[in-house]
């Protein structure tokens, strides 16, 4: 069986991407067919992106064991509220303890969350609490629904584009959408 999906996967690569949430999915898409129409990531990869259908639940851990085999590669992306180092252990829990399965499946952790992308590519620091601080800097206006408007905003300027493209997480989630073709 592996062989077979082995084969499948050599001619259509596809990358399945886990989020925490729909603005976090509707973000990464943006900044995925962004990364396609630069040619930073080749536009025959198929990125399919997702939220997590509950965290730590058996539900998600069978998702990601029908998905390992079904993708060429699966990516996790959750936030770490502060502690990443307990969060990638919990995550890990949901891969499946297949040799062949597991070494598809990669974990990214944001030190905080997901606004931290954000903060970086526009101000350049981190704070603890990057959507609170986000809402701070834009006086009040800030709401999670508009996560995916300034993933937009970064994209279509260089210089953020270039900035959000630096920050850590956003480095590794580049590095694994460049599968070989």
């Amino acid at each position: 069986m592996y062989l077979l999906v082995n084969i499948l996967h050599t001619l259509v690569p596809k990358v399945k991407i886990f989020v925490e949430d729909s603005y976090g999915e509707e973000a990464i898409k943006i900044l995925v067919d962004k990364l396609k129409d630069i040619g930073i990531v080749n536009k025959k990869i198929l990125v399919d992106i997702k939220p997590i259908p509950g965290l730590c639940s058996s539900k998600f851990s069978r998702i990601i064991r029908a998905s390992a085999i079904e993708f060429n590669r699966v990516i996790i992306v959750v936030d770490g509220d502060g502690n990443p180092q307990n969060i990638i252990k919990r995550e890990r829990k949901h891969i499946p303890p297949d040799n062949i399965l597991c070494n598809k499946v990669h974990i990214l952790v944001n030190k905080y969350e997901i606004e931290e992308w954000i903060i970086y590519a526009l101000y350049g620091k981190i704070s603890s609490n990057p959507s609170e601080k986000l809402k701070e800097l834009t006086n009040g206006i800030y709401r999670k629904s508009y996560l995916p408007r300034y993933i937009e905003k970064i994209i279509n300027n260089e210089h953020y584009l270039s900035k959000l493209l630096s920050y850590e997480v956003v480095e590794k989630l580049v590095f694994l959408l460049q599968l070989n073709i």
